[in-house]
């Protein structure tokens, strides 16, 4: 897929949602902050525009706005509906690059390409699961595209609902598919790099909560004891630390990671607090890729010198075997499959060899 054509799939993805999630007669923003939100070009907006209004999904009227047009709405409508599961803020996030932003986008655009129109909805964390079959009956849900449920309960009800669905990035082990899950080797991959250019003192941000259901977090974290205790590789309990988004913390627990006689030479990082190590490091007088050495998974976070190694979970590959279990899932109801996507790694410049 070219270029042009590949923003001009976008377009038209981010303006089927908005269009999906409006009521009708009610008006979409102003192409200024559409443009701004999206991240595409005003002449790829207008062309994407005028092709709803060709098919008779919006009303463009001079000085006066572009307008939703009202549809029938009923269980036959052509709509995909992707339900952002057991949600805490990891929509929201400002950083650039952030996996989980990237991996909707994708999926988005996968819909759009598929000639489905999709609808996002956003269900919180601590949520009763009942919300998500009041969901199913009140939006009429008919297909589903179910993103970081925390739950095998979430997809047991559109499977007891006769919705054909798909889970991606379960944070739980899913008892049957169709489940495109987090690849097992991510940590491994991190270690393996940073081994292999001589580190042997390796500190670990986790983002294990307790209290809440993150089975994701756990496995990341024991492959790294796993893989530190293979190799006869010391692990001081300051070196493994638990993640935080407030700044003032993260320092402190960085004060008690370089406060022993021997700490890290390398940190293993997840991409959403990826921005905060590197302030801590600088605002602690090292220099990434030569002081302090730093590996990243999952996303391909902008705006950072020097450019940060990361294990990459790709979210085109994620994307793309989604829909072809959900594709699966419409034409089997029994299907059930369940597999990873094989990650890559960006080099950057952040790690040191020693």
């Amino acid at each position: 897929m070219g270029i042009r054509e590949d923003k001009n799939k976008q377009a038209e993805a981010y303006l089927q949602y908005l269009v999906a999630n409006l009521n009708s007669g009610e008006v979409l923003p102003p192409l200024r902050q559409m443009m701004r939100d999206s991240g595409l070009g005003r002449n790829v907006l207008e062309n994407a525009l005028r092709k709803l209004e060709a098919s008779h999904k919006l009303k463009i009227r001079a000085r006066s706005g572009i307008y939703v047009i009202g549809e029938d709405g009923g269980p036959d409508e052509n709509y995909v509906d992707i339900i952002a599961c057991s949600e805490i803020n990891y929509l929201n996030s400002s950083i650039p690059g952030c996996f989980a932003l990237r991996l909707l986008n994708t999926i988005l655009s996968e819909v759009a390409t598929h000639s489905y129109i999709p609808r996002l909805h956003r269900v919180n964390y601590y949520a009763l699961v009942t919300e998500y079959a009041e969901l199913i009956q009140k939006q009429k849900i008919r297909r589903a595209i179910l993103l970081m449920p925390h739950h095998n309960d979430i997809p047991r009800l559109f499977a007891a609902a006769g919705v054909p669905h798909v889970v991606i990035l379960p944070r739980y082990y899913p008892d049957r598919g169709p489940a495109v899950i987090d690849s097992p080797e991510i940590v491994e991959i991190q270690l393996n790099h940073l081994f292999e250019h001589g580190h042997r003192k390796i500190g670990f941000i986790h983002s294990v909560d307790l209290g809440m259901d993150f089975l994701t977090g756990l496995l990341r974290r024991e492959s790294f004891y796993r893989f530190m205790g293979e190799h006869a590789l010391p692990v001081h309990p300051e070196w493994v630390i638990h993640y935080t988004l407030d700044h003032s913390k993260l320092r402190e627990r960085f004060d008690l990671m370089f406060s022993t006689s021997e700490h890290p030479t390398a940190i293993v990082v997840e991409d959403w607090v990826l921005k905060s190590v590197y302030t801590c490091m600088n605002e602690r007088g090292l220099e990434i890729g030569k002081d302090i050495s730093i590996i990243s998974s999952d996303g391909q976070v902008g705006g950072l010198t020097p450019l940060p190694a990361s294990v990459i979970n790709s979210p085109v590959k994620i994307a793309e075997l989604g829909w072809s279990f959900f594709e699966q899932s419409l034409k089997e109801p029994d299907f059930s499959a369940i597999d990873s996507v094989e990650p890559g790694i960006q080099e950057g410049q952040s790690v040191a060899t020693l």
